[in-house]
């Protein structure tokens, strides 16, 4: 493991039976209760937030949601002026 400049701190309090199975988890991969907890609780802390920050859809969401943008929406007044506004300032 790389040398790390820990500044921020987690104080947590857990079972005892839970204490012994993180260190006894982290022993088998040669690590210790520190670096283990380290790297899990970041790698858990990822997979959350990569769960949140995507969008899962069925295949029938998928087909709905692709039918949808095909279909063409009908323009406000409103977008029609913004339409015409911009080609007039392009040009």
């Amino acid at each position: 493991m790389t040398t790390m400049n820990a500044t921020a701190r987690f104080d947590v309090r857990i079972p005892e039976d839970m204490k012994s199975t993180v260190e006894t988890a982290a022993s088998m991969l040669g690590l210790r209760t520190s670096a283990f907890i380290r790297s899990s609780v970041l790698e858990k802390a990822q997979e959350v937030i990569k769960t949140h920050e995507s969008i899962t859809l069925s295949q029938k969401e998928w087909a709905s949601f692709v039918e949808i943008l095909d279909k063409p929406y009908p323009r406000t007044p409103a977008a029609k002026r913004a339409i015409e506004a911009l080609k007039n300032s392009n040009s």
